[in-house]
């Protein structure tokens, strides 16, 4: 179709491998749309670029991009990793396909939205993907890793990380083992001024306990409310 015209494409496949939909990337840098989706049912953000290939790797582990790009980008490195479409994609329908890793890797994006703006300050991409990530952690019960690339100049993304240190698979190995921390850590971090979120801390908690967490969150409340009690009614 002429919405695909002058677009670099990348067929979307199922768990057995039969193409389901299509999304291209525009030529032109200065695109207004710069990625298309097909349109069908399920939807395309139902699926998780990639994936239906991951096993191939053979490896205890999985990384999880915002986009098509960041997967590729890793796999040139040999780092299996699979791509949501779209920060608001539904994850823990994907736990079957993944009962074969040990734990995850959640990279995305450290963009923020600008001062001026409702929402200034906060990245555009953990806030949306974070309870989805928690809902993936609760259906596999299985560690979830989150990684933020370095606040380097003009890095806001995996692309522009992996550019940086040339790609050079053991130095991107260096800065995860060193950086990277748990996804009850992340989302504590973004949600502990907010009870009325608290619900996810404990959900994931539940799935995949994490002491250091608890901990955390109990120093939280003991420091917050006079007791456990006014707590709980908070989180009602």
């Amino acid at each position: 179709k002429l919405v695909f015209q002058n677009r670099v494409m990348f067929p979307v496949k199922d768990s057995c491998g039969r193409i389901v939909h299509y999304t291209g990337r525009s030529l032109d840098p200065q695109a207004e749309l710069r990625w298309f989706h097909s349109t069908g049912t399920p939807p395309i953000n139902n699926y998780l670029y990639g994936l239906h290939n991951i096993e191939s790797f053979k490896t205890d582990y999985v990384v999880i991009t915002e986009g098509v790009t960041d997967c590729c980008a890793l796999r040139e490195i040999n780092i299996p990793a699979v791509a949501c479409f779209g920060i608001n994609s539904p994850l823990a329908h994907h736990s079957y396909s993944l009962k074969h890793v040990t734990h995850l890797i959640a990279i995305f994006d450290r963009d923020k939205y600008p001062l001026g703006t409702d929402m200034a300050g906060e990245y555009k991409s953990w806030g949306p993907i974070t309870p989805h990530l928690i809902d993936l952690a609760v259906a596999t019960k299985i560690p979830v890793f989150c990684y933020m690339v370095p606040n380097w100049p003009n890095v806001k993304d995996i692309n522009d990380f992996l550019k940086e240190i040339d790609f050079d698979l053991r130095e991107f190995k260096r800065h995860l083992a060193n950086d990277a921390v748990t996804l009850h850590e992340f989302a504590f971090n973004l949600y502990k001024s907010d009870p009325k979120k608290h619900e996810y801390l404990w959900r994931l908690n539940q799935a995949v306990p994490n002491s250091d967490s608890l901990i955390k969150i109990k120093q939280y409340v003991e420091g917050h409310y006079q007791d456990w009690s006014s707590y709980i009614l908070d989180l009602l």
